[in-house]
């Protein structure tokens, strides 16, 4: 289900302690104190898939907090972690130890009665000294696109840390880390689930990471929601005519 704000607030813009997401399909924007976030997100097979993503600020509104979380599976039994999930980011928003929430969602599938997996990736940007912090278990790389740079590129670990970064719901103790980078105002990034990227055509070919860039950067000088709205209809033709067997999300985010 998709969650509702708390308090009540605009669809637009999110204050300080709000929370926005879920697992329904959304095509949906979303503005913190930092960060604006244009989100789509499709279910294979109906309104509710396996895909959630959330969007969350701190009490402060110093904090946002972006997870983007692929579960095995559909139906009520995703929309169950979805809710686990909601619990942890209400209780560390105020923390900035994003690979923690990992840990609690890697604890969350574990108690589920049936064997459940999924890979996620786990973001937050402090606004009082633009630092974005970065975890991943088993998830594609973040792609960003500084302001003045000339291509997207993944955002990958260059940590020593001694975290397996495997997929949730593997093992009991799994160690994540986190890294960070520091953003300026009009820099780009996009999370994505596989289901995006592994889109087939027709004639077998995925829509890939390299395809996306290149979208992407074409609607460099577009705002994010025109550069979301195109970046489906890309995939919309690329896949068109051929069967779609996972779900597709995708969000993009800036720098304000």
């Amino acid at each position: 289900m998709i969650l509702t704000t708390e308090p009540r607030i605009a669809a637009d813009h999110l204050r300080c302690d709000g929370v926005w997401g879920g697992n329904k399909n959304a095509r949906h924007e979303v503005r913190t104190s930092g960060l604006t976030v244009s989100v789509y997100s499709n279910a294979s097979d109906g309104a509710e898939g396996g895909d959630i993503c959330y969007v969350a600020t701190c009490k402060s509104d110093v904090l946002t907090r972006i997870v983007l979380c692929d579960v095995q599976g559909h139906g009520s039994h995703v929309s169950a972690i979805a809710n686990g999930i909601y619990c942890g980011l209400r209780e560390s928003m105020n923390r900035l130890q994003g690979y923690m929430v990992l840990s609690e969602l890697n604890q969350i599938l574990r108690r589920q009665g049936a064997p459940a997996y999924a890979t996620a990736a786990v973001i937050t940007f402090n606004t009082s000294d633009s630092r974005l912090y970065f975890s991943y278990a088993g998830h594609p790389a973040i792609l960003l696109r500084r302001r003045h740079g000339k291509q997207w590129s993944s955002l990958v670990s260059a940590s020593d840390g001694e975290g397996a970064n495997l997929p949730l719901g593997m093992f009991p103790l799994t160690p994540y880390d986190q890294d960070s980078v520091t953003l300026r105002s009009g820099d780009r990034l996009a999370l994505y689930s596989d289901g995006l990227i592994e889109a087939e055509s027709v004639s077998g070919e995925v829509f890939g990471e390299k395809r996306l860039s290149a979208v992407l950067e074409s609607c460099r000088s577009y705002d994010l929601s025109y550069a979301r709205d195109r970046t489906i209809q890309e995939l919309e033709l690329h896949s068109s005519g051929a069967s779609r067997a996972d779900d597709q999300t995708l969000m993009l985010i800036e720098v304000r």
